[in-house]
């Protein structure tokens, strides 16, 4: 699952959805979106352009609301180039993994699937 409003990340991050993939990416806008999402992903993609503050509630949430799934679900922050700390995002009740922005997101949740199924 990815979070973005960014135009150009959604479209890229959907090409990847095709008949060879072993994956499925579904892009949902804001965290309103995500919060309605039935389906257990096993990665979320937290794209920081829906807003710093958003972000950080939103992992918050979905991490309190994940936090029994097995496998445990996988978090990823997509930040800009203007983030003062991002390895601050690297704590227990929030990120896995942190980019920084410019990142191709849709070569990197295609290499994080060809990690998995490795």
């Amino acid at each position: 699952l990815v979070v973005t409003d960014d135009k150009r990340t959604t479209e890229s991050v959907l090409a990847l959805n095709s008949p060879e993939a072993t994956f499925v990416v579904n892009v949902v806008k804001n965290a309103f979106e995500a919060g309605q999402y039935r389906r257990i992903p096993r990665v979320i993609v937290i794209d920081f352009a829906i807003g710093r503050s958003e972000s950080l509630q939103l992992v918050r949430a979905l991490r309190d609301a994940h936090r029994d799934q097995q496998p445990r679900v996988q978090f990823y922050a997509i930040v800009g180039e203007d983030e003062p700390n991002p390895l601050s995002m690297y704590k227990p009740d929030l990120f896995d993994h942190v980019a920084q922005q410019p990142r191709n997101v849709a070569a990197m949740i295609s290499e994080m699937f060809t990690e998995q199924t490795v």
